[in-house]
């Protein structure tokens, strides 16, 4: 007996719903992958990962995915690193407004002897910086309130010493 040669099934039709993965990226699906690329780039997301994300986001190779992500990399370059100083003002700023807020905490709070330390450690922050941009009406705010707060300990401090002396006669 002859052995039976077994025969490919016919083609199924294609369904149009899913698209062929040998077709191009239209415009917008590469500008959407770009963008995505792009935000883990400057997210600084490790390149490994970003691979992944970008791979298993949109359904493209690996290689595929090392070419956005270069092109990202490319881009975030070519827009330059901030300066020394200017992210030295921008880390100088921010702890001002934490010590500041710091302070303004520990007033309400009624804690004198934090108050006292984060008072001196704000102003020895700011006589140690140059003088920088103009203060914004929120920072102008701060500032008062922190004046405001070291006005309030001082009183109580010279209040409690007042009573300390009439206790002692």
């Amino acid at each position: 007996m002859a052995p039976r040669i077994k025969t490919p099934p016919a083609p199924a039709t294609p369904d149009p719903a899913t698209p062929d993965p040998r077709e191009r990226a239209t415009q917008d699906q590469l500008a959407e992958r770009h963008a995505y690329a792009l935000q883990l780039s400057q997210l600084g997301v490790p390149p490994t990962i970003a691979l992944q994300r970008i791979s298993s986001r949109f359904g493209v190779s690996v290689r595929q995915s090392r070419r956005y992500l270069a092109h990202a990399n490319e881009e975030v370059r070519q827009e330059g690193i901030p300066s020394e100083s200017e992210l030295i003002d921008v880390a100088l700023g921010m702890t001002a407004r934490v010590l500041a807020n710091a302070v303004l905490d520990a007033a309400e709070a009624g804690e004198y002897t934090q108050l006292q330390r984060l008072s001196r450690e704000l102003r020895e922050l700011k006589s140690a910086t140059r003088p920088g941009p103009q203060l914004s009406d929120d920072e102008l705010k701060t500032e008062m309130r922190v004046r405001a707060a070291k006005d309030a300990y001082n009183a109580a401090k010279n209040h409690a010493d007042l009573a300390e002396l009439d206790d002692a006669n």
